[in-house]
């Protein structure tokens, strides 16, 4: 997620955008089938992917058991009014998908709570914006919604991609 909501994210070498989401932040949604020796080191994550001038975060989450030739299910985006409650709503294709939810904005005097699933970042970049990602696998194909509360009304942006199951 970029904080100063310049947009076009662009790409790195080995990655495919799925998407890229404006509202205050930028949010965007990349994947990469990793190697049996995938390293951050060498190159595996984003490692110059922006100009100096840009505030960002960088989260890679590695998941195994994905579909290894389309491991993208569905995906969605959005914004987010001024208002602490946050939501997207996304329609998988297959049971047991893992839908992986990020949320953002500029303000780092607030944080969310997702209503269910499992928290994997909850973070403030320096004073420029907070994160947060959260994951949960589906049992059913279909509509979903993933939903955050923040402390307060915020405006921002909001992700979610569902990854197919092997």
């Amino acid at each position: 997620t970029d904080s100063t909501n310049t947009g076009d994210l662009g790409t790195k070498t080995g990655w495919t955008k799925v998407l890229e989401i404006d509202n205050r932040v930028t949010i965007g949604i990349y994947w990469k089938l990793a190697t049996e020796n995938a390293d951050a080191v060498t190159g595996d994550t984003w490692d110059d992917m922006f100009a100096n001038n840009r505030n960002y975060y960088v989260w890679v989450g590695a998941y195994s058991g994905c579909d290894t030739s389309s491991p993208v299910d569905a995906s969605a985006s959005g914004t987010n009014g001024f208002n602490p409650n946050y939501s997207q709503s996304i329609t998988t294709q297959t049971n047991n998908a893992m839908i992986v939810a990020a949320f953002g904005h500029d303000r780092t005097d607030k944080t969310g709570t997702f209503s269910d699933g499992t928290t994997r970042v909850s973070t403030y970049f320096r004073s420029d914006g907070y994160i947060i990602i959260n994951e949960k696998i589906e049992a059913t194909a279909g509509s979903h919604t993933r939903s955050c509360t923040m402390t307060a009304n915020v405006s921002g942006a909001t992700s979610a991609i569902a990854l197919k199951p092997a």
